[in-house]
């Protein structure tokens, strides 16, 4: 009998969440399938619906369930962790994680930067940019939407290897001799455009994070400006800060 004490000062719907948690991350329930009824946890903990429900409630808000109405609850896929304090590629990390990391091009072209722009990358308004949107993916799942501006006359002889690569990073320093150092960055709460929602298969205006950042070389000169969005159940966000 899993291990659920009602005179315990923790609340019951905490240690049945608890218990659960343990058996998602010990495999007892893999990612994808559906957990026990309700009903069955209910006599499985000796606890009331209500309780069982709080439960529920409590690990699909930390990501580890996916309730469906008329179907079920479901162990959620998990999600892609992203180190805010590391200035790696995207690729890096995903292999890093153990995910398989793809990338699908969305569109690069050629554009007039506008004045914020212009300020974030050291140019002169209106001069040219190239942008390059990329969908990032692992096994199919759309995770992020990246969108990056580059100086035109920084890149405009590696269009191609920028456009074929899964690293932009990788291209930069080997054709170009120009390596990342530090990027500064930030991340808010925004939602989802018609174009973000399309491509991230989630449905207009559903809330999404939005990353925003400059990309520093080791020369002091800002390389890459960018705009990430990524979805909230696939992806969450690490920093480690000591004192």
């Amino acid at each position: 009998m899993p291990a659920v004490n009602a005179d315990h000062s923790t609340p019951l719907y905490r240690q049945v969440a608890d218990e659960l948690r343990s058996e998602i991350e010990e495999g007892v329930y893999r990612e994808g399938e559906r957990i026990a009824s309700e009903a069955e946890l209910c006599k499985k903990f000796d606890v009331s619906r209500i309780t069982v429900r709080q439960a529920i409630q409590e690990l699909a808000n930390e990501g580890f369930l996916e309730p469906s109405q008329g179907k079920g609850t479901f162990v959620a896929k998990r999600r892609f962790v992203s180190r805010l304090l590391h200035l790696t590629s995207f690729s890096e990390v995903m292999r890093a994680e153990g995910w398989l990391p793809e990338s699908k091009t969305i569109q690069i072209l050629k554009e007039k930067a506008d004045k914020p722009i212009a300020k974030k990358l050291g140019i002169k308004e209106n001069e040219e940019v190239l942008v390059f949107t990329r969908l990032r993916l692992s096994e199919m799942t759309p995770l992020l939407l990246v969108s990056s501006y580059y100086p035109y006359s920084m890149v405009s002889t590696i269009i191609d290897a920028i456009a074929s690569s899964n690293s932009v990073f990788q291209v930069l320093e080997s054709r170009l001799g120009i390596r990342a150092a530090k990027v500064r960055q930030t991340i808010e709460l925004a939602y989802a455009t018609r174009f973000e929602s399309l491509h991230l298969n989630v449905r207009p205006h559903a809330p999404v994070f939005l990353i925003k950042g400059v990309i520093i070389d080791t020369k002091g000169r800002p390389m890459e400006y960018f705009k990430s969005v990524s979805r909230p159940d696939r992806v969450e966000f690490f920093a480690e800060l000591e004192r």
